[in-house]
C-alpha cells in the first residue's frame, strides 16, 4: 500500500490550482455548519430545566438532519476530486439531502457517534481508536448509501484494520501544521482587536486546512479500497 509520503504527494498534485476554490466551498461547509449550531442553540434559561431539554433536543435533532448529511455532502467532494481529478466542486456538498443519500447519512453517522460516545466514556483510548477505526463511514457511505447503518461502520473498521497507525500519524501531521499556523496567527493577533483575531484567523486556517486534509483522507480511502480490490 502506498506510504503517507506517496498519499500526501498525489493530493498536492490533485490540489494545485484549486486551492482557493477548496477553501471557498470549505468556507461554505462551514458557515452551513455554524449557522445551523447558531440557530439551534439560541440562549435558553439553564434554570427552567423544560427550555434546557428542547433546547438540547433541537440541537440533536438540527445535527443529525442537517450536519449529519452535510457532512457527508462535504466528504463527496474531496471524494470526486481523489478519484476524477475533476473540482471541487459546490454541487456534491448538498448531495447528502438527495433521496438516496439522506436516511444513510442520518443514521450511519448517529449510530457512529452513538459508539464513539460509548466508547469514550468507557476510556479516552478506546474513545480515540474507535475514532480513527470509523473516520472512513462518511466516505462508504457517500460512495455505497444503500448499506445498512452498522455495516458502513463495520466495513470501515475493516478496512483500517492494520492500518490504524498510519492514519493516526496523517492526523498528527495535520495538528502539527495546525501548531505551526497559528504562530503567525498569535503574532498578527498583537495589531487587530483580541475578540475578532482569534475567530477571524482560526476560519482562515480551517479553510485553507480543511480542504487539503479532506482530500487526503479521501485518498487515503480509495487507496485502501484500491489495495482491498488486489
Amino acid at each position: 500500500m502506498k506510504n503517507n509520503v506517496m498519499i500526501r504527494q498525489e493530493t498536492r498534485e490533485l490540489m494545485r490550482g484549486k486551492w482557493l476554490k477548496g477553501a471557498m466551498i470549505a468556507l461554505i461547509y462551514m458557515a452551513v455548519a455554524a449557522l445551523i449550531t447558531y440557530v439551534t442553540s439560541g440562549n435558553p434559561d439553564e434554570s427552567d430545566l423544560n427550555k434546557w431539554l428542547l433546547s438540547l433536543a433541537t440541537q440533536l435533532l438540527a445535527g443529525i438532519v442537517i450536519l449529519y448529511p452535510l457532512q457527508v455532502g462535504f466528504a463527496m467532494v474531496w471524494l470526486k476530486l481523489a478519484r476524477t481529478g475533476n473540482g471541487p466542486e459546490l454541487k456534491p456538498l448538498f448531495g447528502g439531502f438527495t433521496r438516496r443519500y439522506h436516511k444513510s447519512a442520518m443514521g450511519t453517522l448517529l449510530l457512529m457517534q452513538i459508539y464513539t460516545v460509548l466508547w469514550t466514556l468507557l476510556l479516552i483510548v478506546p474513545g480515540i481508536i474507535k475514532s480513527i477505526e470509523y473516520a472512513m463511514t462518511p466516505f462508504i457511505v457517500a460512495d455505497e448509501p444503500e448499506l445498512g447503518c452498522n455495516e458502513a461502520i463495520e466495513k470501515s473498521m475493516a478496512m483500517m484494520r492494520g492500518k490504524r497507525w498510519q492514519f493516526f500519524k496523517i492526523i498528527l501531521g495535520m495538528i502539527g501544521w495546525i501548531i505551526l499556523a497559528m504562530i503567525p496567527c498569535v503574532a498578527l493577533s498583537i495589531y487587530v482587536s483580541e475578540a475578532l483575531a482569534l475567530p477571524l484567523l482560526l476560519v482562515v486556517i480551517c479553510a485553507l486546512l480543511l480542504p487539503y486534509y479532506q482530500a487526503v483522507f479521501a485518498k487515503f480511502y480509495l487507496t485502501v479500497k484500491e489495495e482491498e480490490a488486489k
